[in-house]
């Protein structure tokens, strides 16, 4: 098939439980599944997103759909790099760097409550965890790796594409005036 929107290939990969002799479908369809474009292929990090954090999470979205595990460690990965790199902000562990943002007051609410849910859940992630009272490794689960790449977009939204949104506002008007930006 071809994409309606994009023109772009979509194929998908049955199995039947008969074929004819020409090894056409003629049984049941006992499977199917996207075979390409992955899925998470068609989700990508906002424009504007520099590119070292763009690659983590976009790498992120496309092994989602094969291991939340991956995608929630690559997420905490995108998340440590972006305090280190944006705000700067240093610490001994990744609570830390996120204690220095909260205390900085400069996330709104909803975006600073997720970061220590984000880190927490890239800890299952990145390091083998039991439940206390099972003992029973706790995996990541899908949902919660596709929360992590929510939060990611929160916070490259306040961090990246506002702001340049922003600024293009603020352009647009002032080339309509006839005045530069600063005035």
């Amino acid at each position: 098939m071809t994409c309606p929107s994009c023109d772009e290939l979509i194929l998908y990969i049955e199995q039947h439980s008969v074929c004819d002799n020409r090894g056409q479908p003629s049984g049941t369809c006992l499977q199917s599944y996207l075979g390409w474009p992955r899925i998470g292929a068609r989700r990508r990090a906002p424009s504007g997103v520099p590119d070292e954090f763009a690659h983590d999470y976009n790498e992120a979205c496309l092994v989602l759909d094969l291991s939340c595990k991956a995608a929630a460690a690559l997420g905490r990965r995108c998340l440590q790099n972006v305090l280190r790199s944006v705000r700067e902000f240093r610490g001994r562990t990744l609570y830390d760097e996120i204690e220095n943002v909260l205390s900085a007051a400069e996330l709104p609410s909803y975006i600073a409550e997720d970061l220590h849910f984000l880190r927490e859940v890239g800890n299952l992630a990145a390091h083998a965890t039991n439940d206390s009272a099972t003992g029973e490794l706790v995996d990541v689960e899908p949902g919660e790796a596709e929360a992590v790449l929510e939060v990611l977009l929160s916070l490259f939204d306040f961090y990246f594409v506002a702001p340049a949104e922003s600024r293009a506002r603020r352009q647009n008007l002032s080339r309509k005036l006839g005045r530069t930006e600063s005035e």
